[in-house]
């Protein structure tokens, strides 16, 4: 711990190995904890050279809401940025600061252009100062109103798909350019000279050209000797349209990168195959399905991305600019390569 650097509620919480939670309460004698844990926690305090934060107090006596739309059409990687959306939301009850969360799920942005408009409105209408925002697909729709807003000086955060609006505070998501280069290297190891496919959903999105810009530049010092990238724009009939392609087609592949969570369309398709196939398969994320291939060695890795821990993190870093904290402009989640012998690790450790 850099003692010059002031710290918070969760250098403490960290330092004891508790929630920022318990320590507000043993900070300000308010609610249950046991003499022990207040005597730590004061310890440390000052051990850290701990100050109140006198923005946080006004927090606590003004309560503050923050508007949150959340637009994926992958109800499960959208329900694991929700949960942990919801579990920042949780430790900031004790400061005040609640979420206005509205939900729409199966779709991409750009096909619920009144829903997202009208969400947005009733955000200014609330004055709301703060708005968090997980937009999978186009968003060009929005970015006038979106620049309206920051030009009203609400502040806006985005989640996954990075959107360039005016008083765009930071991003949260997961390293993207990194989670290719290790599909690219991985994939370069257990095919070499190999010809491999991508399947993505719209290269144009933020995190889909991260993912396909780290595979390619890691696949040109590894021994893959062709890639073509293949996108769906997360349309399940297309995507099962590009697996025949890919797996059937004239072209023969050594290996498949699924770039995005849209695993869970293909598994119907992905399961069917031998799991001596040709090419190697790496999918994206650790879903149920992803979990299935793995166990019957039908896909060789996945890439995981923790969106429970992208979701919580935004809710976090916005309270940390709440109280005048600096936040990176950039927050990104480092990926992890996971196959069949550690898959089970990551999902109840990813959170904190």
């Amino acid at each position: 711990m850099d003692h010059k650097k002031k710290a918070t509620i969760y250098d403490i919480a960290k330092e004891l190995n508790i929630s920022s939670g318990t320590v507000y309460r043993a900070l300000n004698n308010k609610g249950r904890f046991s003499k022990k844990t207040q005597q730590m926690v004061l310890e440390t305090a000052e051990r850290l050279n701990y100050s109140t934060n006198q923005t946080a107090q006004a927090l606590r006596r003004n309560p503050v809401t923050v508007g949150v739309i959340l637009c994926c059409p992958v109800p499960q990687f959208l329900k694991e940025i929700e949960q942990g959306i919801r579990s920042g939301f949780a430790e900031m009850e004790a400061y005040n600061v609640y979420p206005d969360i509205r939900v729409f799920s199966g779709y991409n942005a750009e096909q619920l252009p009144e829903e997202i408009s009208c969400a947005l409105n009733d955000f200014e209408t609330n004055g709301y100062s703060s708005v968090i925002l997980f937009l999978s697909g186009q968003t060009n729709k929005f970015m006038n109103k979106l620049n309206d807003l920051g030009e009203k000086g609400v502040n806006i955060v985005t989640l996954v798909n990075d959107i360039p609006c005016k008083n765009r505070l930071f991003n949260v998501a997961a390293d993207g350019y990194s989670a290719g280069a290790l599909a690219a290297e991985f994939l370069g190891l257990c095919c070499p000279k190999g010809k491999i496919a991508i399947l993505t959903g719209n290269k144009s999105t933020y995190i889909h050209e991260k993912n396909i810009s780290g595979f390619i530049a890691t696949a040109k010092d590894s021994s893959v000797s062709e890639v073509d990238v293949y996108e769906h724009n997360d349309e399940p009939a297309l995507v099962s349209l590009l697996l025949k392609k890919i797996f059937h087609g004239e072209k023969s592949y050594d290996g498949v990168y699924i770039a995005t969570a849209s695993t869970i369309t293909a598994y119907p398709f992905l399961k069917k195959l031998s799991p001596d196939n040709t090419p190697k398969i790496v999918t994206t994320d650790l879903f149920k399905e992803n979990l299935k291939l793995l166990e019957m060695r039908i896909a060789k890795a996945s890439i995981f991305q923790a969106p429970y821990k992208q979701g919580k993190e935004a809710v976090k870093k916005l309270y940390k600019h709440m109280t005048n904290e600096s936040v990176a402009e950039h927050v990104t989640i480092p990926p992890i390569l996971v196959l069949r012998s550690n898959m089970y690790s990551f999902k109840k450790g990813d959170a904190d």
